[in-house]
């Protein structure tokens, strides 16, 4: 992570700060769900702090799934609360597809692949997310 120069380097620091945006917009939607504003302000909070770390000490992808997770977590919550409030079944699927993208992401950390498909730790992961954004996109929580 910290020997991307030239053009690589440049394109790396751009994949992670799409990323800190990213994790930015899921604040702005829990935000916009559960109507506190104050989550809107923690996710530009934690940007700033996420800019000052890849700017500053390490240019990780690891850095960048540390700092997706609060934000992630913090949606979860806004679903099952709002699910719970409202009964939609959008906010159910929000839930579901945030719980697959979890646990993509704990097959990635573990290394766990599917060899059945001849599918990597990296490659399972991508699948399980797809999965999830599906889930996520036809559920279309608060919509």
């Amino acid at each position: 992570d910290g020997q991307h120069h030239g053009i690589g380097g440049a394109l790396w620091v751009v994949v992670l700060l799409a990323v800190g945006a990213a994790n930015t917009a899921l604040w702005a939607l829990a935000g916009a769900l559960s109507g506190l504003a104050v989550l809107d302000w923690i996710g530009l909070i934690q940007f700033g702090f996420f800019v000052a770390i890849i700017g500053l000490w390490k240019k990780s992808f690891l850095v960048a799934s540390v700092f997706t997770l609060p934000a992630i977590l913090a949606l979860l919550a806004v679903f099952l609360v709002r699910y719970v409030q409202t009964g939609a079944p959008g906010f159910l699927l929000g839930v579901i597809a945030l719980l697959v993208a979890l646990a993509g992401a704990g097959l990635q950390a573990a290394r766990i692949g599917a060899w059945w498909f001849r599918l990597r730790h990296n490659g399972l992961y991508h699948v399980v997310q797809a999965i999830a954004f599906t889930l996520l996109f036809v559920g279309r929580p608060g919509v």
